[in-house]
C-alpha cells in the first residue's frame, strides 16, 4: 500500500519544510509526497527543490496553477498511491501518524477515513484511490472549496466513512490564511452550490443551514460595517432553526461557542 500526500504550497518558505519532513517523520509506509508550488512570490519552490534533492519520494511541481483548488487537482493527477491525503504548506502531521492511518485502511479499503480530533475538511482525511477518481475540487470557489469536494463524494449513498482513534494532524493557526478571509461572500457561495448539487434533501439542507449559521457568527464582529453585520445577522436568524436538526455536533466546543454567539448576535440590535 502507498501513500500520496498532496501539498500545494504558496508563499510557505518558512514552513514548508516542516509539513513535507512530518510525512516522514516516524513513518515506515510507502509514501510519496508531490509539492504543487502555485503562484509563489517567496523561495517556496526553491526550498521544496531543496528537499526533494535529500529525499527521492518527494516530488516538486512549479504552477502557474490559480488557487488551492487547481494545485490539489493537479497532485490529484499526478499521485500514483492506494490512500490520497492533503496537508497543506503551514501545518503538518503528528509523528508516526500516516503508519497508524495504515493499519486503519486496510481494515477498511475502499472507504475515507476521518481523524475527528482536528478540524478540517480534507487535511484529517485520508482517501482512498477508488473513491476520488473522476471527482475533482471545483476551480472557480475559492472558500470552502473542500467541502464542497466532500459533498460531491458524498453523492456517493454508498460511501463508507471509518471514524479514526488516531490524532493525525497539527493545524497551525495563520493569521493570512483564506479562512480568515474577509471576503466573506466566498463562504456562502460555495454553501449554495452544496445546496444545488443536493437540492431536495432536508439532511444536507439541515447540514449546511448550519455550517452557515457557524460561518456567520464567526466572521461577525462589532468593527465590520453595518451593512456588513445586517447581512450576517440575517444569515444567523434564518438559519438558527437548523441548530435543532444537527444538535448532536455540540458535542465539539467550537460548535456550542458558535451558537452562543449567534445568540447574542441576535440579542444585539
Amino acid at each position: 500500500m502507498r501513500f500520496s500526500i498532496i501539498i500545494p504550497a504558496s508563499d510557505a518558505e518558512k514552513t514548508i519544510r516542516r509539513a513535507v519532513g512530518s510525512v516522514f517523520d516516524g513513518n515506515k509506509a510507502s509514501i510519496e509526497v508531490i509539492v504543487v508550488v502555485n503562484n509563489s512570490t517567496d523561495r517556496t519552490y526553491e526550498v521544496a527543490q531543496e528537499i526533494a534533492s535529500e529525499c527521492s519520494n518527494v516530488r516538486v511541481i512549479d504552477s502557474e496553477a490559480n488557487g488551492v483548488s487547481a494545485a490539489r487537482n493537479l497532485g490529484l493527477s499526478l499521485a500514483s498511491g492506494d490512500v490520497i491525503g492533503f496537508c497543506d504548506a503551514d501545518d503538518s502531521y503528528v509523528s508516526g501518524a500516516i503508519d497508524k492511518i495504515e493499519k486503519e485502511v486496510k481494515s477498511y479499503r475502499d472507504r475515507v477515513v476521518l481523524d475527528p480530533h482536528v478540524m478540517g475538511l480534507v487535511t484529517n482525511k485520508f482517501y482512498s484511490r477508488r473513491i476520488v477518481e473522476g471527482v475533482s475540487f471545483q476551480e472557480d470557489y475559492y472558500l470552502c472549496e473542500d467541502m464542497l469536494f466532500n459533498m460531491m463524494l458524498l453523492k456517493d449513498m454508498n460511501l463508507k466513512i471509518c471514524m479514526s482513534n488516531v490524532i493525525s494532524y497539527n493545524y497551525y493557526e495563520n493569521s493570512n490564511g483564506s479562512t480568515h478571509s474577509r471576503d466573506y461572500m466566498g463562504y456562502f457561495d460555495s454553501m449554495a452550490a452544496i445546496e444545488e448539487i443536493y437540492v431536495g434533501n432536508n439532511r444536507v439542507r439541515n447540514i449546511i443551514g448550519f455550517k452557515k449559521l457557524v460561518l456567520a457568527s464567526d466572521i461577525y464582529k462589532e468593527s465590520l460595517a453595518d451593512r456588513e453585520k445586517n447581512h450576517l445577522r440575517d444569515i444567523v436568524r434564518d438559519n438558527v432553526k437548523y441548530a435543532r436538526y444537527v444538535f448532536p455536533l455540540f458535542i465539539r466546543r467550537e460548535y456550542f461557542d458558535s451558537l452562543v454567539k449567534a445568540i447574542k448576535i441576535l440579542r444585539s440590535k
